[in-house]
């Protein structure tokens, strides 16, 4: 059975011209997929141990005056990305978890599928992606995987920072609903919050304070992953620069940081893009060509799918 529209898709919804796979992919991307808990814990182990994974559901709640993310007691380990393939081609994909999805993720007792509206099986292979070890070990007693991830089989993503300026007004972010982490978590990570917290608001003295220590827990990190990890078929680099609101000094730390990961990966022998904020000083974006990007995306975040248009 293959992917198709559901009541809960415009009726004017279509892919012209794309390949079965990237229209399949798509549309889980779009519309999301709910997740058969129990049944992937029989198949795969209770929690999905050693599969990437993610939890199913968030809640905000207060701590010190500030609103911050929980795990809600109902929530279930389910997967973060699955394998989707038919015959020889094959694409990773991101779970959206939507439990109001058309779509459902559910298995057996030997595999896994996709059913769609009308419980019809979906024409695709669908793999749980194994989780590397690697990320879970530690680097100076820090999470390997709370600075650099590997997303699908051969794209690492490098954070600039955690968070961004919405959570410096002790809000939610209207962008991407998220919410600050609470402050039990250890990491090394630099917290954008901390630059209100604890520096009054001087973005300079905040990243003065935390950038060498980051500094050599990400190139150590990166040294490890590069050669433990088989990055195939292809080797893609992300540097996600969120969202800060003195935009300038945001690129300067981007750069800064860009420089750090060419220590290890030459970032112009590889696919790397930097995630960042528009900015309007067109000599910033030469700064990073020169120093081996390849690739600039420019985050706009806007609320609302018209103005997203107008844009």
């Amino acid at each position: 059975m293959n992917l198709r529209q559901t009541d809960r898709e415009p009726r004017d919804y279509s892919v012209p011209d794309l390949p079965p796979l990237a229209r399949a992919k798509l549309i889980l991307l779009t519309y999301g997929i709910n997740v058969d808990v129990a049944s992937l814990y029989n198949l795969y182990g209770r929690n999905l141990v050693g599969y990437k994974r993610k939890t199913s559901l968030s809640v905000p709640r207060l701590q010190k005056g500030r609103i911050v993310e929980a795990v809600d007691k109902s929530s279930h380990s389910i997967p973060s990305e699955i394998k989707i393939s038919r015959g020889r081609k094959g694409s990773i994909v991101k779970v959206v978890f939507d439990p109001h999805s058309s779509y459902l993720l559910t298995a057996d007792s030997e595999q896994c599928f996709i059913l769609d509206r009308l419980s019809n099986r979906i024409d695709l292979d669908v793999e749980l992606c194994r989780e590397e070890r690697i990320f879970n070990s530690r680097v100076s007693g820090y999470p390997l995987g709370d600075f650099v991830s590997l997303i699908g089989k051969d794209r690492i993503s490098v954070l600039l920072y955690w968070g961004c300026q919405n959570w410096s007004s002790r809000n939610q972010c209207k962008f991407c609903n998220l919410f600050a982490l609470p402050r039990s978590r250890n990491s090394v990570v630099p917290n954008i919050c901390d630059i209100g917290d604890k520096f009054s608001g001087n973005a300079h003295r905040w990243w003065a304070s935390v950038k060498n220590e980051y500094y050599d827990c990400l190139k150590r990190g990166l040294e490890r992953v590069i050669t433990m990890v088989r990055l195939a078929p292809h080797t893609h680099l992300c540097v996600m620069a969120g969202n800060m609101g003195d935009l300038l000094f945001q690129w300067r730390i981007a750069i800064e940081l860009g420089k750090v990961v060419n220590e290890v990966i030459p970032l112009s022998q590889c696919d790397s893009y930097l995630n960042i904020m528009a900015t309007r000083d067109r000599n910033m974006i030469e700064k990073a060509r020169e120093i081996g990007f390849r690739n600039v995306q420019l985050n706009l975040e806007v609320l609302g799918e018209s103005y997203y248009r107008k844009v």
